[in-house]
């Protein structure tokens, strides 16, 4: 498999458009705290309550993430890719109604629903997007959930910057948690032209729709006998608080958030187009998690010696280093961890419970180093082997293959 498809980077893209979602609906809590009219709407002016509110916020959330992720493990099973994320579509937005919430008890429900929606969404979009792929090009093909998740993270910056200087009204707040639909909205209305996966297609005995997917995703212009897509097809079928403290006041602190998920956008972005394919999944993983660790080990000495309650004479410098670290962080992060992450998961697991729970091999054959057997070996198969598999499939006729098998049953 050579070049890139179209029309498989715009299914995978497509798809990465519910992947801003997750970004926006978990970053966009940290815009909220910033904004004086949330408090003001809620009545949370008193410290005790606004932090205990927080705490409620997140956790809650949360929650609801581990619970949709678990869920996610059966509906991706059992109801299909494409039929999980698109049911995971409408939680979201019935838990962006948390824009319109009238009361404290309405937003935190709406959080937990939000939670529900993305936690299936983020275990979703990449597991959609790895099987959909070419092994040659899967890192870049999940890398845009990277890609995608880093720019929701942004797009709170600037939606929260934007609506701090409505003083008046509750929009300064509403609004942004409004924008949560747009994403998914746009994902669930035009999912019904996308294909479900063609290995659930497979599992489920669905082989004729299974091929043609999988024939169209997989067209290459020097392919015209489709012979890799054949060949893949026959081995598939057998098997702001923060920056307050720093000293950093009024609206500059969600200013600093926005660029701060701009720096995460650039190094997804960096992290899917250079480092995925061209490095493999271990190494570049291994540098982000060293050099997450020591940025965090110099902000924690930073927060520990120079971030003080009422400090009337705060060192300038040791808090300018703390949100030099704050940034350094996310590029590690970035760059070198989150889309990796999506990536190896997607990798390591077996068919059978990859929607529960290397580089350039299909996914049948890393499913191979788990134990499972495999017919044939696309991608590091010798001369021997690959002569062996050309003789097979001169006589193996996708159609003709399954209709004898369906006729012997």
């Amino acid at each position: 498999m050579g070049k890139k498809n179209n029309y498989t980077g715009l299914v995978a893209g497509y798809a990465a458009v519910g992947s801003i979602t997750y970004g926006y609906g978990a970053a966009i809590i940290a815009q909220t705290i910033g904004q004086p009219q949330f408090f003001a709407f809620f009545d949370l002016a008193d410290t005790f309550d606004g932090d205990r509110v927080e705490g409620l916020m997140n956790g809650l959330f949360s929650l609801g993430g581990a619970l949709g992720s678990l869920f996610s493990a059966w509906s991706s099973t059992n109801l299909g890719r494409l039929r999980s994320i698109q049911m995971a579509c409408v939680i979201c937005i019935i838990g962006a109604l948390m824009t319109g919430a009238a009361n404290l008890g309405m937003f935190l429900a709406s959080r937990v629903i939000m939670g529900w929606g993305i936690g299936m969404m983020v275990c979703g979009v990449p597991l959609y997007q790895a099987e959909l792929s070419t092994p040659k090009h899967r890192g870049f093909y999940v890398g845009l959930h990277g890609i995608a998740l880093a720019t929701g993270y942004a797009l709170t910056g600037f939606v929260g910057f934007g609506c701090y200087y409505d003083t008046k009204t509750s929009f300064q707040w509403r609004f942004p948690f409004a924008v949560q639909l747009i994403p998914v909205i746009i994902l669930l209305s035009g999912s019904w032209w996308l294909p479900e996966s063609p290995r659930w297609l497979l599992s489920k005995g669905h082989r004729d729709r299974a091929w043609l997917i999988i024939q169209r995703l997989h067209a290459d212009p020097e392919d015209p006998e489709d012979t890799f897509a054949r060949k893949e097809f026959y081995q598939m079928d057998y098997q702001v608080t923060l920056y307050t403290q720093l000293g950093v006041t009024g609206g500059i602190p969600i200013l600093l958030i926005a660029f701060w998920n701009v720096v995460g956008m650039i190094g997804n972005s960096t992290s899917a187009l250079l480092l995925h394919d061209k490095f493999g999944r271990k190494r570049p993983f291994m540098v982000g998690i060293a050099g997450t660790a020591i940025c965090l080990c110099f902000e924690a000495a930073m927060t520990k010696y120079y971030v003080k309650t009422n400090n009337l004479d705060p060192n300038n410098v040791g808090l300018g280093f703390g949100v030099f670290f704050v940034f350094f962080f996310v590029a590690f992060y970035a760059c070198c961890m989150d889309g990796q992450q999506y990536v190896i998961v997607s990798e390591t697991y077996p068919m059978e419970f990859r929607s529960i729970g290397t580089k350039g091999l299909s996914l049948e054959e890393i499913n191979e180093l788990f134990g499972d057997p495999v017919a044939v070996h696309l991608t590091d198969a010798d001369k021997t082997q690959q002569e062996e598999l050309e003789a097979r499939m001169q006589n193996f006729d996708v159609h003709q293959e399954y209709a004898e098998k369906a006729a012997g049953e």
